[in-house]
């Protein structure tokens, strides 16, 4: 008991200092609604809200979607985005209604979400940059009839910033025999199969268009896979299971959204279908729980047992990290167990930092984790769960980006085929880093390969024509560069 009080405390603490940079405000109790309902223990206050991404940039004619998410004195977080309010310091500048933000003229404005007496906000800026090129991912992937695909649109602007433009853009098939793809809210750029053969998917935007193609086969769904395969989860803990389909051309594909997950004993384990987190397990009771995803007459299974053990420490990974502002870095939080289990709690834990005024890291669904510099200097990054904290060290340093190297270089891959290319920033205190989620990435040649900007994919590199192109990787105007050469 003794433990958790210290925890929330410090909890509180870090928050409130989390509130001096980006504008949080007093704690207020859950009971009184002003929260949207996020918990019926009128004990529990909502300490903080936390809006993301981090000081979003976008172009002028475009819009962003930002998130409200809110931390609880129980370390508990909960979505918030469509209940809290938001307001735009300039209305000139941007709009937002439920989160979503649209730029009005270029300058900055102030994005606040506020619930009762508790806020958040970051800043929005608005840039004239030119939209230059739209990448889409995957690149060139293959569908069985009867399953669907979910294309991203990101695109590249002429001051070399990236924005994902998936629910902007107008998608299109040059086939619709073939496949159909949504431009409906909710659903754009899902591409729905009807027929063999291949078409080509297009997204558009201010007269820009980026391309792929996308083939239908014939191939019918023969099994699916659910990994990890029967794991073992402590009690009060969740886990991310993953349905793969294995068709009978020996292609996979992730079915983890299509698929109806159902747990065979709901008191010991339940599993989500809900959109945005589909096949996520909670471990609810002591005891074995079978595991299910099925499409059509098609099922996989798996056991998960939920043990007793409980969370003995949290280590926090990488430890004590020095990185340049300008870049992230995603921290991992894993927890020991009284058994020696070790589980990966970095999507549970509560994240904060000691000094938002060096850097602030999120603990939004999509970005759990990742720390944004916000100046320079040391913070302490704690992750904090059911009483029991782990903390690292976070150096932000004020050295200059001097060179990047780009790897592998003169490297070759057949058409088809994909190659996932790394940055490695050089700075002028000596200091190298890992800078390949940071840097815009292009290739010279989109015929020959085409290479990926998008948040999950960004360096990886898919081939088409035989040829050569060069890959480049830049950011804060310094670039790096190697060669790809894909052969028939």
């Amino acid at each position: 008991m003794k433990n958790r009080i210290s925890t929330i405390f410090l909890s509180m603490m870090l928050l409130a200092m989390v509130a001096s940079c980006s504008g949080g405000g007093n704690s207020e109790s859950a009971s009184g609604g002003t929260d949207g309902g996020s918990t019926v223990d009128p004990s529990v206050s909502l300490v903080s809200i936390e809006v993301s991404p981090v000081d979003p940039i976008i172009a002028l004619g475009t819009a962003t979607q930002l998130k409200a998410t809110g931390v609880y004195s129980d370390n508990t977080k909960k979505d918030l985005t469509s209940s809290v309010e938001w307001d735009s310091s300039d209305i000139a500048v941007a709009t937002v209604h439920n989160g979503l933000a649209r730029s009005i003229a270029r300058g900055s404005a102030s994005i606040k979400a506020a619930s009762g007496n508790i806020s958040g906000s970051r800043t929005l800026t608005v840039t004239t940059a030119a939209l230059v090129s739209i990448h889409i991912t995957p690149v060139n992937p293959n569908a069985a009839l009867g399953a669907t695909s979910q294309f991203t649109a990101t695109g590249i602007f002429s001051d070399d910033s990236v924005q994902e433009l998936t629910s902007q853009v107008t998608w299109s098939s040059s086939d619709g025999s073939i496949a159909s793809v949504s431009n409906a809210a909710g659903s754009r750029g899902l591409a729905i199969p009807a027929g063999i053969g291949t078409t080509t998917v297009s997204a558009t935007l201010d007269g820009v268009t980026g391309s792929t193609d996308f083939t239908v086969t014939e191939a019918v769904l023969v099994s699916i896979q659910v990994t990890p395969t029967n794991p073992s989860l402590a009690k009060g803990t969740t886990r991310q299971l993953t349905a793969t389909g294995i068709y009978s051309d020996h292609s996979t594909q992730d079915l983890t959204k299509q698929v109806l997950w159902i747990s065979s004993n709901t008191s010991v384990a339940s599993i989500r279908n809900a959109a945005g987190s589909n096949g996520l397990a909670s471990a609810l009771a002591v005891g074995s729980a079978g595991v299910s995803a099925a499409l059509g007459q098609v099922s996989g299974t798996m056991t998960l047992d939920v043990t007793e053990e409980t969370l003995v420490s949290i280590e926090v990974s990488p430890m004590d990290p020095r990185i340049a502002k300008g870049t992230k870095r995603q921290f991992t939080a894993t927890g020991l167990y009284s058994d020696n289990s070790t589980q990966d709690l970095t999507l549970q834990v509560t994240w904060s930092a000691s000094d938002t005024c060096v850097a602030s890291i999120s603990n939004a669904d999509d970005s759990r984790g990742l720390a944004t510099p916000a100046g320079f200097g040391s913070t302490a990054i704690y992750a904090t769960l059911g009483g029991i904290w782990g903390s690292a060290t976070l150096a932000v340093s004020n050295a200059s980006l001097v060179s990047i190297t780009v790897t592998p270089d003169r490297e070759s891959i057949q058409g088809g085929k994909s190659l996932q290319f790394t940055a490695t920033g050089h700075y002028s205190n000596g200091m190298t880093q890992d800078i390949t989620k940071s840097a815009v990435w292009k290739s010279s040649d989109n015929k020959v390969a085409k290479i990926s900007n998008a948040k999950k994919e960004r360096g990886l590199a898919t081939g088409g024509d035989a040829g050569t192109t060069t890959i480049t990787a830049t950011l804060s105007k310094k670039s790096g560069s190697a060669t790809l050469t894909v052969s028939e």
